[in-house]
């Protein structure tokens, strides 16, 4: 039966079929797990320091981040965002933010673009990782394929936040995050909820690495199935100049960048004056 049946279907519709199966079996490029053309050619010239098949990489697309509020009532503008696009390609991909440990993968792509219908935020960072298949981080390769590891969240250093009802500096604020405030007498009512965006010089801005962690602060921050990136999408001393926008030194006398070359940086916590079921960012010294 089998026979008659193939032997009754057309050359054009037996090919079709396929090519249908093909592509439903093995997808390639910005679908993953495997790069196409484009970016295993982006990825040798820019990152691998030996020639690299495409049998021999894994890549995947994540949505790293939005301009929605996050769970700690925070919000990227899409200024910041794009910053964030601009320095992500060449940092490396973590476990947990756990920076004790070898990166398991390296950022090669980024942009910002427009969301998505039922994506948070109006606008999306879009990144796309690759690692090196071997024995050793199958398993990981493997739960991300079942989407089982799919959660994903950024580190970075920053600037300023600045608060929603009166303006301050985070650490100069009085409020609290999600408390509700009257903004005319600046009581605690059923008004306008508090958040804080970062806010400052873009230049202080940077996008150090990117984490698998079990859930994310950004909402839908995830691994996701694969599309093509934006339209404006940063690779390493690319998009209209010769230089990375991870080399570009910020203003003099800035605050994240002292005299001592110490960097402001951040961490989780849980802050005495916040409720125990809030995780917020602080700067280290």
């Amino acid at each position: 039966m089998r026979g008659r049946a193939e032997s009754n279907e057309s050359g054009d519709a037996r090919g079709a079929r396929k090519a249908f199966a093909a592509a439903a079996v093995q997808p390639r490029g910005a679908v993953g797990p495997e790069p196409d053309a484009a970016d295993l050619a982006l990825i040798n010239e820019r990152y691998a320091l030996a020639p690299l098949g495409a049998e021999a990489l894994y890549v995947r697309r994540m949505v790293l981040a939005n301009d929605a509020l996050d769970r700690t009532y925070e919000r990227f503008p899409p200024a910041v965002l794009e910053r964030f696009a601009q320095t992500l390609p060449g940092k490396p991909v973590l476990v947990a933010h756990d920076k004790s440990e070898l990166p398991i993968g390296v950022i090669y792509r980024a942009a910002v673009r427009p969301a998505r219908e039922g994506e948070a935020g109006q606008y999306s960072l879009e990144a796309a990782l690759y690692m090196r298949r071997t024995a050793a981080n199958a398993e990981v390769r493997e739960q991300i394929d079942a989407g089982v590891i799919r959660a994903v969240s950024i580190g970075f250093r920053y600037d300023t936040r600045l608060c929603s009802v009166c303006g301050a500096d985070y650490f100069d604020c009085p409020h609290d995050p999600g408390e509700r405030i009257d903004g005319e007498t600046g009581r605690q009512a059923d008004g306008a909820i508090v958040y804080y965006t970062y806010a400052g010089d873009l230049a202080r801005y940077e996008a150090c690495e990117c984490s698998l962690v079990y859930l994310g602060c950004q909402q839908q921050a995830a691994i996701v199935k694969g599309r093509e990136l934006g339209v404006r999408s940063w690779e390493l001393g690319k998009a209209g100049s010769n230089r990375s926008p991870n080399s570009q030194v910020p203003s003099p006398g800035s605050a994240v960048y002292r005299s001592s070359g110490t960097p402001r940086r951040f961490t989780w916590i849980l802050p005495e004056r916040r409720s125990p079921h809030q995780w917020t960012r602080t700067r280290l010294s």
